[in-house]
């Protein structure tokens, strides 16, 4: 999925670029059809971008923000979702130390930019996995460690304590993707905590933190 700028978003101060897999891709194409818009109803006190690609693995997040880079601004805040995709193709050590090389790389890139985490969701199946609850188990350490890297760095973590896979209407038939209310619930959570920070910020992107 390319960049996808919401409606209006070139005259705001603060700039948001949403950046990870599927979940971030069709939370893109249902933002834009719900009461929020792809905005996430923030209006002009913030540009929210979209950078979405299925299927994608972490070693494609700094070409990613590269190549958005070379063409746009740095983003003020960057909200992260990826990695469960690489759980089971490796060990959740390997992804950990990988994020925190990579975080490392994007502070340099963007100088004072805000990382929130997307705690990695629960997953009714886990494709490919010998063990479905070794998976489950990896995912809460893994994503825990994440978490811990990004707030010593000054960020913060989004959790999704809504969206759990104990209930089957959240998700679609194939256990990974959200249905349309459980994709609602996390657009809700993200764009609860993108609005305490824009309220506790400010225009420029010194503030924002």
């Amino acid at each position: 999925m390319p960049l996808v700028p919401g409606v209006g978003g070139s005259v705001a101060p603060v700039r948001i670029l949403l950046c990870g897999h599927s979940l971030v891709f069709w939370a893109f194409k249902r933002a834009s059809t719900s009461r929020w818009g792809s905005q996430l109803g923030f209006g002009r006190r913030a540009a929210v971008y979209w950078l979405g690609m299925r299927g994608m693995l972490w070693n494609q997040l700094l070409p990613a923000l590269r190549e958005h880079l070379d063409s746009f601004s740095p983003p003020d805040i960057l909200v992260l979702h990826l990695g469960e995709n690489d759980l089971g193709k490796r060990t959740g050590l390997s992804i950990v130390q990988q994020a925190s090389s990579d975080l490392s790389l994007l502070q340099e890139w963007m100088p004072g930019v805000l990382i929130l985490w997307v705690n990695w969701l629960q997953r009714r199946v886990w494709r490919n996995a010998r063990s479905g609850l070794c998976l489950e188990k990896a995912r809460r350490k893994a994503s825990a460690a994440i978490g811990k890297l990004v707030i010593a760095a000054g960020g913060a973590v989004i959790h999704h304590p809504n969206v759990v896979a104990r209930l089957p209407e959240l998700y679609r038939a194939d256990g990974v993707h959200l249905s349309e209310l459980g994709c609602d619930l996390y657009l809700g959570n993200i764009q609860r905590r993108l609005a305490e920070f824009l309220g506790s910020g400010g225009a420029g992107r010194s503030s924002v933190g």
